[in-house]
């Protein structure tokens, strides 16, 4: 992602649209996501609550990636403390946490009051610290971005012991601030998994034919011009008369007498997820940076000295050609305990077209990295 140091971009790491993902980067980020949570909920749901405030004291707000509401400087419009402490009681005390019906990070957002997709998108980024980390390293290494070393961490989860640690290693600090790289691939505007989509579009519609079938009182007919008649329910009259108010704990206690609705409401998130298109990324002229591409190439001198500027120039071309589809460049990686090197390897990170067909429908799992 590109950033602007000053300010946020109003975009989010969304846990349900990491969730979705095919690439290893984004699986292994997933994993420690589902780690931290359901050890979350297990220590609420065994009465362990001093210990459950514990794990979420580290979910501050994070101010590294320069992502989310903050119009100014960022400072987030995050997890501050006394947030922090709202915010878990609010969680304890949720109806999705009484019914048992919260079991991602994601669903915080549709069933808890008070968490909306920046919190979620803060919580996230304090729990996948250490693979932001690495990340940031890997391409400060590949385009040749100093780090400082020995510089704290700060708190990330270890799936391993199941407890948040920080140690120190390589940062990258800019105008004396740490930050954070993040995928551009990973990054969400948040519209698929929220309460109003899952209320509008799946509670009502369900209650509607819900109330059609049992031929209630909130059941309205028109007669057609043809004389037939017409009975309907309006999403208005739900609504209005109590059947389905717009509050989260409502949404947790429908999802509990009726599980199969949010189901399909997640599967159709799932099937609507796609990284954002690079045009939407920045004003780009593509005919502009294809020239430019073109000419950084050429000019590049045959010989070993200017290898290092043909990996970067290549990773800039087939990033550019292939973004969402690859991910995540590294260069000159050894393999076969360092008896061979391999110049330049992406993430396979495709969910259609040619990439995604290598290895599934053809089996060669071996071009799954560009090389």
């Amino acid at each position: 992602m590109d950033i602007d140091t000053n300010r946020d971009r109003p975009l989010f790491i969304d846990p349900h649209f990491l969730g979705q993902r095919s690439d290893p980067w984004s699986i292994a980020a997933s994993h420690t996501i589902r780690s931290f949570f359901s050890y979350f909920l297990g220590l609420l749901n065994q009465g362990k609550e001093d210990e459950a405030r514990d794990l979420f004291d580290n979910l501050h707000e994070p101010n590294e990636t320069c992502l989310g509401l903050s119009r100014k400087r960022p400072q987030g419009n995050g997890i501050g403390d006394e947030d922090a402490r709202r915010i878990f009681e609010s969680l304890a005390q949720s109806m999705a946490v009484k019914t048992g019906v919260l079991e991602d990070l994601e669903d915080c957002r549709v069933f808890v009051r008070g968490i909306d997709k920046d919190k979620t998108s803060d919580m996230t980024t304090n729990i996948i610290r250490r693979h932001l980390i690495a990340y940031t390293q890997h391409q400060c290494e590949l385009w040749g971005i100093p780090l400082t070393p020995d510089s704290p961490s700060g708190f990330w989860w270890n799936p391993g012991p199941r407890a948040w640690e920080n140690d120190y290693t390589s940062n990258l600090y800019v105008g004396g601030r740490r930050i954070l790289l993040v995928p551009k691939a990973i990054v969400s505007y948040s519209k698929a998994h929220t309460p109003q989509r899952y209320h509008q579009h799946f509670v009502l519609n369900f209650l509607q034919h819900e109330h059609l079938r049992l031929r209630t009182a909130l059941v309205r007919r028109r007669r057609l011009k043809g004389g037939a008649v017409r009975e309907f329910v309006t999403k208005k009259d739900l609504v209005s008369k109590g059947e389905a108010p717009r509050e989260k704990d409502f949404l947790a206690s429908f999802t509990k007498a009726h599980p199969q609705v949010f189901s399909d409401f997640k599967q159709a998130s799932r099937r609507g997820g796609k990284s954002i298109p690079i045009e939407d990324f920045d004003a780009i002229d593509v005919g502009e940076i294809c020239q430019y591409l073109e000419s950084r190439l050429r000019a590049i001198p045959y010989g070993k000295d200017a290898a290092t500027d043909y990996h970067r120039t290549a990773v800039g071309i087939l990033d550019f050609l292939f973004y969402p589809e690859l991910m995540n460049p590294l260069v000159e990686k050894e393999i076969h305990d360092g008896r061979k090197r391999i110049d330049l390897t992406f993430d396979n990170a495709a969910t259609g077209g040619f990439f995604l067909r290598l290895s599934e429908v053809s089996k060669i799992t071996a071009l799954r990295r560009n090389s």
